[in-house]
């Protein structure tokens, strides 16, 4: 792994582990170990990864690391999406991510 590509990796790495831990507590039915603050989180935490696939893409990082996004956003998009309509929650992830990827646009 390059230099590059490590530092931007520590500097985001903190948030694409809390989105996977709150995606696998919600796989796992153990929604409610979340608390309000990380329900308003998830949009968030989602639209960071996609900017950092995006960034990753743009300057070429390693293939490695550009893999890890690529699997975390659409599993991301889907549990999000769905735990956040289960929790009332309507304004879902609308985000384009580019012409290569589909046009997320989630309407309620």
């Amino acid at each position: 792994m390059s230099l590059r590509s490590q530092k931007f990796r520590e500097e985001r790495e903190a948030d694409w582990r809390s989105l996977e831990r709150l995606l696998d507590l919600f796989e796992h039915g153990r929604t409610a170990q979340i608390n309000n603050d990380e329900v308003v989180a998830i949009p968030v935490l989602y639209r960071s990864a996609l900017s950092s696939l995006s960034t990753a893409r743009a300057v070429s990082l390693d293939q490695s690391l550009i893999a890890y996004l690529e699997g975390l956003w659409p599993h991301a998009y889907h549990e999000a999406c769905v735990f956040l309509y289960l929790a009332g929650v309507y304004a879902c992830l609308s985000i384009d991510i580019g012409a290569d990827q589909p046009a997320i646009v989630t309407q309620h």
